[in-house]
């Protein structure tokens, strides 16, 4: 190399170190990321159907597989995959194993005189041994003669007494 042109080198140099450096800055840095909105965060239901068949009662008369209920509300229905990210750690999970869930159909009404007799009656009800049936039948019967005894003023006779 010539007397001129490593003159015009070494005069150039820091020029040329300064663009070099820029240049690396220029492509080393990269713009920002844009901000990422982070997902809102679920509310767990109070209670999750799974695996059964939900009758919407909609207008199409559709059906689910599965349903999401928080106080009191539906607030999902449709397939098992849409509804179990609503399950959190207090959720009650019902698995319905293919049975049907009928949303707000409730029996509440009674026949006032069938209600009587069943008032009167002698529940046997999770009774589960015949000893269990006769104590309680005996014990109903006990009552009824109390019953009677004090409404009608006297006490039925009973065998043996």
């Amino acid at each position: 190399m010539n007397q001129k042109t490593q003159s015009l080198f070494v005069k150039m140099r820091p020029a040329a170190l300064l663009l070099g450096v820029g240049l690396t800055l220029l492509t080393a840095c990269k713009p920002a990321p844009e901000p990422v909105e982070p997902e809102p965060a679920v509310e767990p239901a109070d209670l999750v159907l799974l695996n059964g068949g939900i009758y919407t009662v909609d207008a199409q008369r559709s059906w689910a597989e599965a349903a999401a209920v928080r106080g009191g509300v539906f607030v999902e229905v449709g397939p098992n995959a849409e509804i179990e990210p609503l399950v959190g750690p207090d959720t009650r999970v019902i698995d319905l194993a293919g049975r049907m869930a009928l949303p707000g159909f409730h029996d509440a009404h009674v026949h006032p005189t069938m209600g009587g007799y069943a008032l009167l009656g002698c529940d046997l009800d999770g009774l589960g041994s015949v000893e269990g049936i006769i104590e309680k039948v005996t014990a109903c019967a006990l009552d009824a003669d109390e019953l009677a005894a004090e409404h009608l003023g006297h006490r039925p006779s009973r065998p043996g007494s």
